[in-house]
């Protein structure tokens, strides 16, 4: 049986990661490691959302696979999220803003952004919510 899934992902500092999320969305910080001094892994939850990250050296310790991988590679994130254009209006002059908040086909409305990392992250609003 599946519970939940928690991305950990890699990124250049924790810190400037968990300030990033914390203040733009108001992800808080749950725990951190080390929990003094710089940070090399932490998780943060906004909500229903989680996300672990992890600064590159320490988990390229851990996965040598990751070591020629460039931050943020090919993976993206879907949010889905209540009053999109409140959040829009609120971050889209300090974000990288790749598409404009716009309507789909299957009913939600979109925004897409780059975030510190370069991660791809798409916030949609589904009207039938």
């Amino acid at each position: 049986m599946l519970k939940s899934l928690v991305p950990n992902i890699m990124v250049e500092s924790v810190e400037q990661t968990i300030e990033y999320y914390e203040t733009l969305f108001g992800f808080e910080k749950l725990m951190a490691v080390p929990e003094d001094g710089e940070k090399v892994w932490a998780l943060i939850k906004k909500d229903e959302v989680s996300l672990m990250l992890q600064n590159r050296e320490s988990i390229v310790q851990e996965m040598p696979e990751f070591k020629d991988i460039q931050i943020g590679g090919t993976l993206s994130f879907y949010i889905s999220v209540k009053n999109i254009l409140h959040i829009y209006d609120s971050v889209k002059d300090k974000v990288n803003v790749i598409k404009e908040p716009f309507d789909t086909f299957y009913g939600a409305k979109e925004f897409v952004f780059k975030d510190l990392n370069g991660y791809i992250i798409t916030m949609a609003e589904h009207q039938d919510e």
